[in-house]
């Protein structure tokens, strides 16, 4: 990616399992971000389609709060700089992980 190029951005969200289909993710205005059916139909039980479709649902939520806490936990602050150090590490793992 050139210097100039921006990173592209997900979907913006809250993003939603659907209400019929449970293994889809959904956006704000109900497009299709995401389907695990393909997993469903090689066997994966539904239980765990269902749960993958959750998590994934859940990671625009997730990804704001991993930046709220590390804006939040930022030093200065009444925290110990060892225990803020270790926690802000592994939030910046959580969050480059996501894409962030």
């Amino acid at each position: 990616m050139a210097a100039t190029e921006s990173k592209p951005k997900p979907t913006a969200g809250p993003w939603r399992v659907g209400e019929l289909e449970h293994s889809i993710v959904l956006g704000p205005k109900g497009e299709a971000v995401c389907s695990c059916f393909f997993f469903a139909e090689r066997g994966a039980p539904q239980g765990e389609t269902a749960a993958n479709a959750r998590l994934i649902a859940a990671a625009p939520d997730l990804l704001a709060a991993c930046e709220r806490l590390l804006a939040a936990f930022a030093p200065p602050s009444k925290l110990s700089d060892d225990l803020i150090r270790d926690e802000m590490a592994a939030v910046r793992a959580a969050l480059a992980k996501a894409g962030a």
